[in-house]
This record gives structure tokens, sequence and C-alpha cells, in this order.
């Protein structure tokens, strides 16, 4: 199993499904794209 193959893009309307009712515990990154601390990261 490689490091992305679980990544997924998340907005509102699938938030609920892909993180609230997941069976497994979720990593949730929020981005924004005028944070600079955020374009750092990237």
């Amino acid at each position: 199993m490689s490091p992305g193959e679980h990544l997924v893009e998340v907005g509102e309307g699938d938030f609920e499904k892909e993180v609230m009712e997941s069976e497994f515990p979720v990593l949730v990154d929020f981005f924004t794209p005028p944070c600079a601390p955020c374009k750092a990261l990237i």
C-alpha cells in the first residue's frame, strides 16, 4: 500500500460520508488558498 493510496479530496458535499461516517480513523487537513502557512506546507 502506497502512502497516497488512501488520500481523498473531500468537499462540503461529501464530508459527512467520507469523514464523519468512516469506519476508520481519519486525519483531516483543512486548507484555503490565501493561507500563507498552508502554501508553505505544499
